[in-house]
């Protein structure tokens, strides 16, 4: 329940907000609380407060001052509080220190790739496809695939994905499955079918709803033309 309390913070389903700070920060006071009780702390308990302060520390480069998002490849790292990285990375070491294992323990794992790099051209993706490779062993679903995939894109592994990208499910996406259409796109784009990539970007601009990310593709089509 905090995970998915946070999830909605970090990544709203309304329409017109992407980022609800309220939510992700009684997520962390909520997460905190259990790691209060003894009784209550594991392994997963610590693994997630690691996760939710990764994510948490790049809150206020996600939406620029005039609302609009900023991906991870443009944001400015500086503005990424870095206490709050501090403080969870001491989370996974505690976490470490219990048996149990989570998928808390990985995405925490993929989230530090990210941190770690001093800018996103540095970026280690191999460790992370490895990682987000045993997150599919242990926890598999149809987001967890096409985010192997959306890597595979940034390591220009492009037969591989001409041949995992169709197998994916868009039902199974529910209201995300933009991002299938909008990877889609981006493959295209970078394989240089402009033509198809502004065919698979206008699907994704169908099927999204928030009003921010509609935005975002608008001027990724724009970047297409």
């Amino acid at each position: 329940m905090i995970y998915l309390i946070f999830n909605e913070g970090f990544h709203s389903t309304k329409r017109e907000q992407l980022v609800d700070r309220e939510l992700c920060g009684e997520a962390l006071r909520l997460n905190q609380l259990l790691l209060k009780k003894e009784m209550l702390r594991s392994g997963s308990s610590y693994a997630l407060f690691g996760l939710l302060c990764f994510h948490a520390a790049r809150l206020e480069s996600k939406v620029s001052e005039n609302n609009s998002i900023i991906d991870l490849e443009n944001q400015d790292r500086s503005l990424w509080h870095f206490p709050l990285i501090k403080i969870g990375n001491d989370s996974m070491n505690k976490a470490v220190t219990y048996p149990d294992r989570s998928k808390y323990h990985l995405e925490a794992a993929i989230a530090a790739e990210h941190l770690k790099a001093k800018s996103f051209q540095y970026t280690d993706w191999h460790a992370i496809l490895a990682l987000y490779k045993k997150l599919q062993q242990q926890n598999p679903n149809e987001l967890g695939r096409l985010n192997i995939i959306i890597v595979l894109i940034q390591l220009k592994k492009f037969d591989l994905v001409a041949g995992e990208l169709p197998l994916i499910d868009e039902s199974k996406l529910n209201q995300r499955a933009y991002l299938l259409w909008a990877t889609w796109a981006d493959f295209h784009y970078r394989t240089g079918d402009k033509e198809s990539a502004l065919r698979y970007i206008d699907k994704a601009l169908e099927t999204v709803n928030n009003e921010l990310e509609r935005n975002y593709l608008l001027k990724k089509r724009n970047d297409y033309l």
